[in-house]
């Protein structure tokens, strides 16, 4: 939403309240909410029909979840 040349102008020339009632920006928005669905999906997709993918974000998940946790217990101690 922060690319938009329209609502960059909308910003910039109205009040808080004013920009948030624009349509554009309700509009920007829902394509934003549709965009990132879309994407999710399109994601969420693959990783379930593909092996390798799977594989990949497992892996690459597993280093993130488990070194979380860790680090997580350290700082608890």
């Amino acid at each position: 939403m922060l690319e938009s040349d329209i609502l960059a102008r909308q910003a910039a020339a109205n009040q808080k309240e004013q920009f948030g009632d624009s349509p554009d920006f309700v509009g920007a928005f829902e394509d934003a909410v549709l965009s990132a669905y879309q994407n999710h999906k399109n994601m969420s997709e693959q990783v379930m029909s593909k092996t390798h993918v799977k594989k990949a974000m497992v892996a690459m998940l597993l280093d993130l979840v488990y070194g979380g946790f860790k680090d997580r217990q350290q700082s608890t101690y």
